[in-house]
Order: structure tokens, then C-alpha cells, then sequence
């Protein structure tokens, strides 16, 4: 894991990413040195349809190319439209008698072995909300995170059914939410504002107890207002609308199992849980939502108490590592 803290206008804080770069001679990923230039009029006209939304994301888009000597065009495919989908599981519950009444939110990262080399940002924009969060390879976005305002969210990927229309990868709208939204009700209004590459998706929950699940694709967005006080999501659609944009050939790791498991010990325990009892969900193989095989296993697993400036960490596959508080 690397830990980054960022600072300055958005222009600055890209540049600090392209400086480190450079420093620590991590370079771009191997996945980039193959764009096509079909790929780079893709990214390009996806920046004109989002920039009014996320004008200051393309600023650090500016700054990283600055300060990493890379062409911006390279900067901006790899920000906007590549990437990986992971396998992951979120959750969030209201735990009234144990946690003062607010919101705990559990995040476990499942992705390919080369996820392990993970970056911890803690980013304290100008004039947007400071936060905490994590992802790899991504520069700009973040895959999950908890903001100043108590606002958490995490994105977690969906085999789905894909066109050519222009939209943004799943980490962008992810960081748009962290450096923007107070609130759930903001960060739904701006998910649904933002157009989506890939099938994805988003839970977020904020201080006051509202907690909602996101289901985005190129062709909809829907939403579900979670009024039993808990959400949860893996890696498939389960609204009826939005079921139709599954992929039926593809399936993620065990996604309908994990998103029961979840379920289920949510309704059994929500009037008792705290973070130690949501750590040992999140790091229970056997009864649990934990992923620990050889080539698909957890990265990264953290829990956080909403409305708190701090989340507690896992740094690989929780099954082997403890939980270390972070502050922001």
C-alpha cells in the first residue's frame, strides 16, 4: 500500500500525482501502452460531455500530465475510460444502540492480484470536501472513501451490457460524490447527472442515517432508498428494472452469495452490531464476505463510523491483516 496526501487546487494536486510518478518510478500501467487512437476520441469526447460536471477533475487531469511528462491524452483515456471491473462488497447499517445512532459503513475491495499495490489518498482540495479513500492505478478517481461531511460511498463493478455511448469509469463518479456531496440525497442527484461507462454499483450513506443503493448503467440509473435502516451491494443489478442489464454469460465470484450472507446478517444483528462485529464480516471466509483465493482474493478492507474523520484500514486480504485506523 502507498499513503499520498494531497493538498492545493485541483491543478496542483494532479500535478503533485504526476510529480510522484516520476519519483517513486511507478510509471503507467502496463494496460495503457496499448490505447488506440480509437480509444483516446472515445476519452476525448467524453470530456466534452462531462466536463461541466466534473470540471474539477479535468483540472488535475492537466496537472498530472504536467507533472508527469505524459502526453494529457494518455492521462485523460486512462482517468476517464480504463480500467478494470473488480468484485467487491459494501455495506451499511444504522446501529442505533451500539454506535450512538450512526451510520457504520464496511468496504471489502476483491480484485486480481496485482490490486495489492493500493494507494491510501487523503485529499484536501480547495474550496471542495477534504476525504479519505482508497484505489489503485486510477490518479484522479477513487473506488471508495468517507468525506469530511460524514458521507461515505464505495462502487463495486457489474458485468453488464454495453454500447458505444460516451460515459465515465466507475471511479470517477466515486471522487465527483467524495469532493462534492454532504449528503445522500446530493451524491444521488449527481450519480444520476454523470453518464456511465460501465454497468456499476454505488452505495452511500451519510451521518444523519441515509443510506442508499445506486444501480448505474450506460442505458439507466435507478435508485433505492434504504428505509430498514441497512444496504448492501455485491456485484450484480437486483432492481427489477435494472436486472434486464446483466450480463447472463458473465457472473462475478460468488457475487449473489456475498450480497445474501450480507443481507442476512444484517436483519439478524442490525440491533447489535458495531465495528468489530462488522470486521469480523468483512474478514470471515467461510461465513462471511471475505475473498481469499489464489488469483481473486480481498485487497483491501476498511470500516468507518460516519460523521468520524478516520476509517480502519486492512491493507491485503484481512484474513492476514489487522485493521489500522487512518485520520484525515
Amino acid at each position: 500500500m502507498f499513503i499520498e496526501t494531497l493538498k492545493g487546487t485541483h491543478y496542483e494536486i494532479g500535478y503533485q500525482i504526476g510529480e510522484k510518478m516520476v519519483e517513486q518510478g511507478r510509471g503507467l500501467p502496463e494496460y495503457v501502452k496499448d490505447v488506440k487512437e480509437r480509444n483516446v476520441q472515445f476519452a476525448q469526447e467524453t470530456e466534452r460531455k462531462v466536463r461541466p460536471v466534473i470540471s474539477g477533475l479535468l483540472e488535475e487531469v492537466d496537472g498530472i500530465a504536467d507533472g508527469s511528462g505524459y502526453p494529457r491524452n494518455i492521462i485523460l483515456t486512462l482517468v476517464l475510460t480504463l480500467g478494470r471491473i473488480p468484485g467487491c462488497t459494501a455495506l451499511a447499517v444504522n446501529c442505533k444502540q451500539k454506535e450512538g445512532g450512526r451510520i457504520i459503513f464496511g468496504r471489502n475491495y476483491d480484485g486480481p492480484s496485482g490490486c495489492k499495490d493500493f494507494t491510501l489518498y487523503k485529499t484536501y482540495p480547495d474550496g471542495d470536501l477534504s476525504h479519505v479513500g482508497c484505489c489503485w492505478d486510477l490518479l484522479v478517481g477513487r473506488e471508495d472513501g468517507i468525506n469530511e461531511a460524514g458521507l461515505a460511498i464505495a462502487v463495486n463493478g457489474v458485468h453488464g451490457v454495453y454500447n458505444d455511448k460516451p460515459g465515465v469509469w466507475d471511479h470517477i463518479p466515486v471522487r465527483a460524490v467524495l469532493d462534492n456531496c454532504e449528503t445522500t440525497s446530493s451524491a444521488v442527484s449527481l450519480l444520476r447527472k454523470i453518464p456511465h461507462l460501465f454497468s456499476k454499483n454505488f452505495l452511500v450513506a451519510d451521518a444523519t442515517g441515509e443510506i442508499a443503493v445506486v444501480e448505474a448503467a450506460q442505458q439507466n440509473v435507478t435508485v433505492q432508498h434504504c428505509k430498514n435502516g441497512f444496504g448492501a451491494i455485491t456485484n450484480h443489478f437486483t432492481s427489477k428494472t435494472m436486472r434486464q442489464y446483466n450480463n447472463p454469460k458473465l457472473r462475478m465470484l460468488k457475487t449473489e452469495e456475498r450480497l445474501k450472507t450480507a443481507e442476512a446478517w444484517l436483519q439478524q444483528r442490525s440491533e447489535l452490531i458495531d465495528l468489530t462485529g462488522l470486521k469480523k464480516l468483512l474478514t470471515d471466509v467461510r461465513d462471511g464476505v471475505c475473498s481469499n483465493g489464489k488469483n481473486f482474493s480481498t485487497a483491501w478492507s476498511w470500516v468507518a463510523q460516519c460523521g468520524e474523520r478516520s476509517i480502519e484500514l486492512a491493507t491485503e486480504t484481512p484474513v492476514k491483516a489487522d485493521f489500522n485506523r487512518y485520520e484525515f
